[in-house]
């Protein structure tokens, strides 16, 4: 009897080599950040389900192996979700089962960002099976009497996460005190009860940080998944361990190749791919840097997983944002080109204006020098007359341009403009002296600048960075000024 419990003894304290972690570290968190808290529930869909297996240590045999599922949704417009989860790790003759029963609840700080929190209530299930034992003495009547032992504990976690834009940071305690379970080495001859094996499964704590994701693309087609986790259990030292995935978007496919490190240096090479969102599946080879940790040979892992109605949704958003941004590139360049071909014309207005401006001049230096009695200077009035109308006329169809211009792109769509309420043009320096004299005389207040391209001294009653106040000048002074318009540079 005293060999079956020093070996039996001898196994707990082998289970507990592994950095002394009860609940077995895997990465299934890469695709399924469950895992890692509940509080992910609903943010990447609805309804998601995964399974998954883990071998340990390839050389070995009764290694330990873990196999998972969780199955986990929100409800009440995604601001509540339930989890389930179940694990079952086995080492040699111990058997450990998990349960846990998770409730999620989403709070909204702003657009972008979440705090998320979660209660989890769950039980454990160990089992020693004796048959496996391995004993000199096989007819000694304990063995033949006892075969299977088992014992169930009950545990409680909790866990908060906080979420900003793509970047993720939580904590979680999956079991928040120490619970205890009593292998009673019951005899069915005896009847004797009295030995018992005391396990006592430790509180566990992980922090992490993720963020999800950079992307390395302007169309979003190359990105990077980061990873940080920490874990620690009560009287025992810390472990850490970073992740990263580069993922390749093709079509309605990702595929993706990462890595990650952990403490004592552990090696994990991942690839795996997810279609339409919905089906995904990812495999991790872990390999020891140390020669003592190789000997035993590597560790595998893949885990699938199921989205139910994120493919067909994200596929319908998808196809609705391609058609928009379509759309919105298409109205987008129709502008542009109507931009383009309005300032154009603008352009050609204020050409005109130009030209005009510079032949009335030309007319009035000629006049000038006319007789008075002479009767070219009658038709030269007439001439003059015709071309003052034709400048105001050009220069009111180029200020209604440019105002249409203004409302349909705002008024921000001429700036570093600058806009000059003309109220006359001068190529003479007398002329120009006797208007501002007759300008000042009717109280207004103008100033004068020199356009050396076009050799004529304007005078302006404003200038402005703004076209709307531009508009409002001239307004208000075509009472008083026969001629105004509006001038930009």
């Amino acid at each position: 009897m005293k060999k079956l419990y020093l070996i039996i003894i001898s196994l707990f304290l082998l289970v507990s080599i592994d950095n002394a972690q009860q609940l077995p570290a895997t990465n299934q968190y890469l695709i399924n950040p469950y895992t890692l808290s509940p509080c992910y529930t609903g943010v990447n869909a609805n309804t998601e389900a995964y399974v998954g297996y883990r071998r340990a240590w390839m050389k070995v045999n009764n290694a330990p192996e873990v196999i998972s599922a969780s199955l986990f949704g929100t409800f009440r417009n995604r601001k509540n979700g339930l989890g389930l989860s179940l694990l079952k790790d086995q080492t040699s003759i111990f058997e450990n089962f998990h349960v846990n029963l998770s409730y999620i609840h989403h709070l909204k700080i702003s657009d972008d960002q979440f705090v998320s929190f979660n209660i989890t209530a769950g039980a454990i299930g160990k089992n020693i099976n004796l048959e496996d034992v391995k004993v000199e003495d096989w007819d000694d009547p304990l063995l033949t009497n006892i075969s299977m032992q088992r014992g169930t504990s009950f545990s409680a976690g909790a866990g908060a996460l906080y979420r900003y834009k793509g970047f993720s940071l939580g904590f979680m305690s999956p079991t928040l005190w120490e619970s205890e379970t009593y292998y009673g080495l019951y005899d069915e001859e005896t009847e004797n009860n009295n030995n018992v094996i005391q396990h006592i499964f430790l509180t566990h704590y992980t922090l992490h940080a993720s963020y999800n994701a950079i992307e390395l693309t302007n169309k979003g087609t190359v990105d990077i998944l980061p990873f940080a986790v920490i874990r620690k259990t009560d009287n025992s030292p810390m472990n850490y361990e970073i992740a990263g995935l580069l993922r390749f978007k093709v079509k309605n496919s990702r595929f993706w190749g990462g890595a990650t490190y952990r403490k004592n240096n552990i090696i994990g090479i991942s690839a795996g791919m997810s279609y339409d969102n919905n089906l995904i599946f990812n495999f991790t080879y872990e390999m020891a840097g140390s020669k003592v940790l190789y000997e035993p040979g590597g560790t595998y892992e893949f885990a699938v997983g199921y989205r139910f109605g994120k493919g067909g949704q994200q596929k319908r958003i998808e196809e609705i944002t391609t058609n928009l941004t379509k759309r919105t590139d298409s109205v987008i360049n129709e502008l542009k080109e109507n931009e383009k071909e309005v300032r154009n014309q603008v352009d050609k207005l204020q050409n005109t204006t130009d030209s005009l401006e510079n032949q009335l001049r030309n007319l009035k230096s000629q006049v000038s020098g006319v007789d008075r009695t002479s009767p070219d200077k009658e038709s030269m009035a007439r001439r003059i007359e015709e071309l003052e109308n034709q400048i105001y006329g050009v220069t009111t169809k180029r200020d209604k341009s440019i105002t249409e211009l203004s409302k349909e792109y705002g008024s921000d769509f001429f700036e570093g403009r600058v806009f000059y309420v003309i109220v006359g043009a001068f190529g003479n320096k007398n002329n120009l002296d006797k208007w501002v004299t007759n300008l000042k005389s009717k109280g207004l207040h103008p100033s004068v600048f020199y356009n050396s391209k076009r050799k004529l001294s304007y005078v302006y009653l404003l200038k402005t960075t703004k076209w709307q106040d531009a508009v409002y000048k001239k307004e208000a002074v075509q009472g008083i000024v026969s001629r105004v318009w509006i001038y930009y540079e």
